[in-house]
Formats: structure tokens, sequence, C-alpha cells
């Protein structure tokens, strides 16, 4: 078997788990499909990438629905996350209005995605009695008040990471209006359409691991050049890093996972060998599975069926919660020099 690093933007880049092999890869206002296409260079930034993704050969995938859902996008900023994760691509969406505070920025997404119809902030987007959906896109620091103005508004959501940026206060703000609101909300968490990560929840629930008793990771993503961000946002810095994404030696991402019956740092190691196909399922024709690791095409897909099946959607609001709130609460207890401090755990 071939020894494979774990980290979380390319967890398994090519490889099999025992005879498994791992694979990844396999506009829409109406008027407009030609420049929808456009391609729109994203930015240089680590994660990103779109290489090294292995054509899956898996059955094509199959149309449920004829309902197109309609969506607003708010943001494109730097990243161009507002059209970087492909809803303007998919079959069953329709994208009838976008805004960013930038005028330039508002039209040029608004060309990308093939629509005509622009607002000037979020918060007059989202009166726009036509949309069923907003994905949120916007800086970090706003997302949870977009997120909670959008349900205000009858809307699913579906937002970048972070869900909450350094509240405990805002997320408790957002988990009570998700769960009141019955509405769809989803965090674009890319780590968990990755390869690897895909893969191993697939053996997790097929048994391979059993009861998890310990993991670990560590992430760092340094840049001599900081990203640029709205109001500063980006501006910061880290300190005890083992490991740099950006700079010498290792890479920027790794972490391991022991069960009683599985262990994974690398490659799989356990007695389980009847283990389910853990390679991704097609995305519908035209949407490719984009950057950071080939995990934007799932996401917004998964988001998508949440809403046309009613089903839960995979980094629903507890999951990012308790993704996002312990980061939160260590750098509450690192200002306290180290302070025992209570995580609390978000369920649905």
């Amino acid at each position: 078997m071939k020894e494979i690093k774990w980290s979380r933007r390319s967890f398994i880049r090519s490889a099999g788990l025992s005879a498994l092999a791992l694979g990844t890869y396999q506009y829409s206002c109406s008027t407009s499909k030609k420049a929808a296409q456009t391609e729109v260079t994203p930015p240089a930034i680590q994660g990103f990438e779109r290489d090294n993704q292995i054509v899956t050969n898996q059955a094509p995938w199959k149309p449920f629905s004829d309902r197109k859902i309609r969506v607003g996008i708010a943001g494109y900023g730097v990243c161009r996350f507002g059209a970087d994760f492909g809803f303007q691509n998919h079959p069953n969406v329709e994208i009838v209005a976008v805004t960013d505070l930038f005028p330039d920025r508002c039209a040029e997404l608004a060309r990308v995605c093939g629509c005509s119809k622009t607002y000037p902030s979020i918060e007059e987007m989202v009166k726009d009695e036509r949309i069923e959906a907003v994905f949120v896109a916007t800086d970090a620091p706003s997302h949870a008040k977009h997120v909670i103005e959008a349900l205000k508004y009858g809307k699913h959501v579906a937002s970048a990471v972070p869900a909450v940026f350094g509240s405990m206060e805002d997320a408790d703000m957002i988990y009570e209006a998700v769960k009141k609101s019955g509405l769809k909300y989803m965090m674009f968490e890319t780590s968990c359409f990755h390869d690897a990560l895909y893969a191993m929840r697939k053996i997790y629930y097929a048994g391979g691991l059993g009861k998890l008793v310990y993991s670990e990771g560590e992430y760092y993503h340094y840049m001599s050049e900081p990203i640029d961000s709205y109001k500063g946002w980006r501006i910061g810095g880290t300190s005890r890093m083992a490991v740099s994404w950006d700079t010498p030696g290792d890479e920027g991402e790794r972490g391991r996972i022991r069960g009683e019956r599985g262990y994974f740092y690398g490659k799989y190691q356990g007695p389980e060998k009847n283990l389910p196909d853990v390679r991704k399922p097609a995305l519908p024709p035209g949407v490719p599975p984009g950057g950071h690791g080939g995990s934007h095409g799932y996401l917004m897909n998964d988001f998508v069926e949440s809403i046309l099946l009613d089903r839960t959607p995979l980094v629903n609001i507890a999951v990012a919660l308790n993704m996002t709130v312990p980061g939160i609460v260590a750098h509450q207890s690192a200002l306290k020099d180290g302070e025992v401090m209570k995580i609390p755990r978000y369920e649905l």
C-alpha cells in the first residue's frame, strides 16, 4: 500500500485503502448561460489547488428534480468565493440576484453568474421575495449577522467559514436563529469533502475505526504577503506552530486518528476488510469539484440537495458550531493564561 500523507487540504491525493482507490474528480440566469460559464482566474492562495484530482469512474450523476432553487449570492472579495463554489453551474439553481459592497466586484459577480439583478447590500437583497436561498460569502466577522438577517426573511442559508467570528454570543444567536426558523443552514467547511476525510467518514460509519479514542491535528497558514481583507479582518498572528504550509519543511496540515478498531495516519490500519466504496459520487454535469482539494462543488451540491430533498445538510448548524467554537474558547483561554474553560456542545 502506498504511504499517503494526511493533511487538511490533501489528505489523500492518490492511493488506495486496502484494495480501494480513492477518487474525487470526476450559470443560471436563463438568459445568459454562456456568460455564466466564463472562467475567472482565482488569486494565488494556498488551498485553492484544482490539480491532483483523480477522475471518478463511478456512475454518472442522475437528476431527481426539475425544480430550480432561486439563489442570491453575497460577496465577491479577494477569494471570489461568491462564484467559486459553482452555484451558477448547477442545473437545479437559478441565480436571481447578487450583491457586493464594492460596485465593481458586484458587477463582476453578476457577469460571472450570468445574472442581471444586483443589490448594493445583502440587507437589501434578502428582502427580494423571489430568493429562496442565500450564499453568504462576505467578510468573516459579518457572517453571523448576515446569516441571521437572511433567515429572518425566510431564506435557506449557506455561508463560507467560519459560521461565527470570535464571539460566543454570536454562536448562541445564530444557533437559536437557525433552530427557530426551521430552514436549512450549512457552513462550507472544505475539509469535509477532501478525498481522505470523505473516505474516513465512510470507513467510520462502516465500523472500520470503531469508537474513537484519540485524535490530533495541526494547521498553519502563514503567508509572507498577507491576503487582503475587508477592514483588515485577516490581520493577526500565531505562535508555537509545529509546521507551516507556506515555508520550507513539512506540510502545513496534518492529523491522525485512533479508534478501538482502526487507526489512520497516512494510511488505514485495522481489521475491517469489508469497507465501502470511499470514492466521492459524481457531480451534476458542468459542476466542477473546484478548489480546496476538489471540495467546493460537493459542498454546494450538498446544500442544494438538502433543500430539494428536505434533509439535513452535512455541515449543519450544530456541526458548524462544534467545529468553530472550540477555537474561540481556546483563544479566550489563551488570553487568560491557559485557564481551563468549558467548550459547549451543540446539537440539533
